[in-house]
């Protein structure tokens, strides 16, 4: 069974602490691919800007973890002493 939860706040107290951005309605900012502000931190879901669906989140997620992984990927290759 899925439903919507429509005026729902998203819980981000953890990013907000890290000092992820927040839009007006209290939702995390990121990029095109999950990026936040905030160096290595990722968001997707309900909790992101946007149009709040099930299979929204799941591209979300998927893009996100992309951009995760190539990251991960040039940071293993690199002779960088800490990720950018």
């Amino acid at each position: 069974i899925l439903y919507a939860a429509m005026g729902v706040q998203p819980r981000c107290g953890v990013a907000h602490d890290l000092g992820v951005q927040l839009s007006e309605s209290g939702h995390l900012l990121v990029d095109a691919h999950g990026r936040t502000n905030v160096p290595q931190v990722y968001a997707a879901g309900d909790v992101v800007e946007g149009l709040a669906q099930l299979s929204v989140a799941a591209a979300q997620g998927a893009t996100a973890a992309t951009a995760m992984h190539q990251f991960l990927l040039r940071f293993a290759f690199c002779d960088t002493a800490s990720p950018a």
